[in-house]
């Protein structure tokens, strides 16, 4: 069926497959942006903070979800903050392998209470 837009959940450590597929053709550039929020407080997933995958805008399709994931604990260190992180995954496969991620913008936009 072929590659699907993962989320994080963040207690049981596993990615988890959408139902947007995922075909980014190399070579080009892509505008991508997620909608994801946390309600102050709010500790009821598992006894965890939820995180609210709202909305998948990928090249100007936009595909909204409903999907509540477990955010897990917060590391030790860390702030209950916003912040933004990128992560590519390579296949599993043992050989040697190279990826490069060019990033041309990013913009995070925090919407206050």
């Amino acid at each position: 069926m072929g590659e699907k837009w993962q989320i994080w959940d963040g207690l049981h450590y596993q990615w988890l497959d959408t139902t947007r597929a995922c075909s980014l053709p190399a070579g080009s550039w892509h505008h991508i942006q997620w909608w994801v929020h946390r309600i102050d407080g709010d500790a009821s997933c598992e006894g965890y903070p939820c995180l609210y995958y709202d909305m998948l805008g990928v090249d100007e399709v936009y595909t909204q979800f409903a999907t509540t994931e477990p955010s897990g604990p917060i590391p030790s260190g860390w702030s209950n903050d916003s912040g933004l992180n990128f992560q590519l995954d390579i296949s599993s496969a043992k050989s040697k392998a190279t990826a490069t991620e060019y990033i041309q913008h990013v913009n995070l936009v925090e919407l206050g209470k």
